[in-house]
């Protein structure tokens, strides 16, 4: 019996002799780099552009219980935060709606040079699902881009209330997040 446990002893100590070997091994491998045919390179450093959004309150944006004419607005400004020149795309995430396909429509300004806001895109229908409605926006280093984001309830002739079996008015919602990435290959809500 005491055979037995000096051989287990010595393969548990050969496995993980083996383990330990590998384990460095992989790791020395990984944290390596050799540049084949350039030994006298210096040492490079790596750097990105980065940005970060400011919402004047959260990403959130809601119109619930509307009526024709009714509007909510939302400033956000998109703020380079890196070393180097960034571009950005701007997402709606729609994360539920209930109006019907055509009563909102969605205005997106950019606060000019000025100090005034220019419409980026202008009473354009709010797609039906999420996605990009502005992209490759260019945005210099230690720039600062403000946006005011308008949804409103289209106020057209005749009722657009909608009521249920019953009579009573189904009141109309809609949420979204307002979201900003520097992905460059995305694509376009259509219309936008």
């Amino acid at each position: 019996m005491k055979l037995f446990n000096k051989q287990t002893i010595a393969l548990l100590i050969c496995v993980i002799a083996i383990n330990v070997l590998c384990v460095t091994s992989v790791s020395y491998a990984y944290f390596t780099a050799k540049i084949n045919g350039n030994e006298s390179a210096e040492p490079m450093a790596v750097t990105a552009g980065k940005m970060k959004i400011i919402y004047t309150d959260s990403s959130e944006v809601s119109l619930n219980s509307a009526i024709p004419g009714d509007s909510v607005t939302k400033q956000f400004k998109v703020q380079s935060t890196g070393n180097l020149a960034t571009s950005y795309n701007i997402k709606l995430n729609i994360a539920g709606n209930t109006f019907g396909e055509n009563d909102l429509k969605v205005t997106l300004k950019k606060k000019t040079g000025t100090g005034d806001f220019s419409p980026v895109i202008e009473g354009k229908v709010l797609p039906t699902s999420s996605g990009y409605i502005l992209k490759n926006q260019e945005l210099a280093v230690d720039g600062l881009d403000t946006y005011e984001l308008t949804i409103s309830f289209n106020n057209e002739e005749g009722n657009q209330q909608a009521t249920d079996d019953t009579g009573n008015i189904i009141e109309k919602t809609m949420t979204l997040n307002v979201a900003v990435d520097s992905e460059h290959d995305v694509e376009l809500v259509p219309g936008y």
